[in-house]
C-alpha cells in the first residue's frame, strides 16, 4: 500500500450530529454474542484461527441474541432478493468478512469486537445469528467455514478489501460467495444475499475504490443479489478519504466511533432493503 495521505482534523460534535440525524437507536451486544474467526491482520498471512477465548473454532461457535422491532417491517414483506420476514419483528442476520467485521487488525479480543466492529453498533432492528469473519480475509475464507448453524432473513457478505489488494477479481469474489451459499442453501433458503462495498482507505486511488464498488455491484445484480454501501457517513471527498480523522485509526479500519457510524450504515441499508425499498437515496 502507498504512503498514507492525511485525512481531516478530527470533528467528533459533527459525527454525532450525524448520527443523531440518522435516527438510530444503539444497542451495545455482549462479548459472548460474537464467535468471530481471527488471525494474522497482514492481507494474505495465514495466522492460526482462534475464537475471541482463543480456542479452535468449532461449528456451533456463532449463536443468536434477541433484537428489536423493525417498523413497518414483519409482515412478510419481501425486499429485493427475497428476504421474507414472516411474521417476526426483527431481521435475521447472518455476517460474513475480515478485520473490518472482527473489529481491527490482529487477535479478535472481546474488547476489540465490542468497540471497533461495527456488528457491536446494530440496532435493535437487526439481530445477529451468525458472524464468521477473519483478519486478513478474502472471500476465500469461505472455502473452509463451516455450515451456518442458524437460518437467517439477510446475509452480508463484507468482503473485497483484501481481495481487491492481493489481486483477485470481482468475479473470483463472487464465485466464493455464490458456492458457499449453494452449499449451506437450508441456512440462505429465502434470505437476501447482500455484498457490501468497500470503504475509505488512504493512499489508494480512489478512482480504484470506486471502479471496484462499481464493479461489485453490477455483479451482484447479474446474479440477483444486493449491492450495500454502509459507508456513505464516513467518506470525505472521495472514495479513499475519510470525513473525519477521528474515524479510521490507520487510514483503513474504523475507531469505535467510525464502527458506530458504519453500523448505522449497514442498519439503514437493511431496513431500507428488507421494505423493498433499495437503494438507499444519496
Amino acid at each position: 500500500m502507498g504512503a498514507m495521505s492525511p485525512v481531516q482534523s478530527p470533528n467528533t460534535e459533527s459525527i454525532e450530529a450525524s448520527m443523531r440525524s440518522a435516527g438510530l437507536s444503539r444497542r451495545r451486544m455482549g462479548a459472548g454474542v460474537l464467535a468471530l474467526m481471527a488471525g494474522l491482520g497482514v492481507a494474505g498471512t495465514g495466522g492460526r484461527l482462534a475464537t475471541a477465548e482463543g480456542a479452535a473454532p468449532t461449528v456451533d461457535a456463532t449463536h443468536a441474541v434477541a433484537g428489536g422491532s423493525v417498523p413497518g417491517v414483519g409482515l412478510g414483506v419481501s425486499g429485493l432478493g427475497g428476504s421474507v420476514l414472516g411474521g417476526t419483528s426483527t431481521v435475521r442476520l447472518l455476517a460474513f468478512g475480515d478485520s473490518i467485521t472482527v473489529g481491527g487488525v490482529g487477535w479478535c479480543h472481546r474488547d476489540a469486537v465490542r468497540s471497533t466492529s461495527w456488528l457491536a453498533h446494530l440496532g435493535e432492528r437487526c439481530e445477529l445469528s451468525v458472524a464468521y469473519a477473519k483478519s486478513g480475509a478474502t472471500a476465500q475464507l469461505l472455502d473452509a467455514a463451516p455450515a451456518p448453524n442458524h437460518a437467517g432473513d439477510f446475509a452480508i457478505f463484507a468482503f473485497g478489501t483484501n481481495d481487491r489488494q492481493l489481486g483477485r477479481t470481482v468475479d473470483e469474489m463472487l464465485g466464493d460467495i455464490g458456492r458457499y451459499v449453494s452449499e449451506n442453501l437450508s441456512a440462505f433458503a429465502g434470505a437476501t444475499i447482500a455484498v457490501a462495498g468497500v470503504g475509505p482507505r488512504s493512499g489508494v486511488d480512489p478512482a480504484v475504490l470506486e471502479a471496484w464498488n462499481a464493479q461489485v455491484s453490477a455483479a451482484a445484480a447479474v446474479r440477483g443479489w444486493l449491492f450495500l454501501d454502509p459507508w456513505r457517513r464516513l467518506r470525505g471527498v472521495d472514495a479513499a478519504s475519510w470525513a473525519d480523522a477521528a474515524l479510521t485509526r490507520d487510514g483503513l479500519h474504523p475507531t469505535e466511533l467510525g464502527a458506530r457510524l458504519l453500523g448505522a450504515g449497514y442498519e439503514s441499508e437493511i431496513v431500507w432493503a428488507v421494505a423493498g425499498r433499495m437503494p438507499l437515496p444519496e
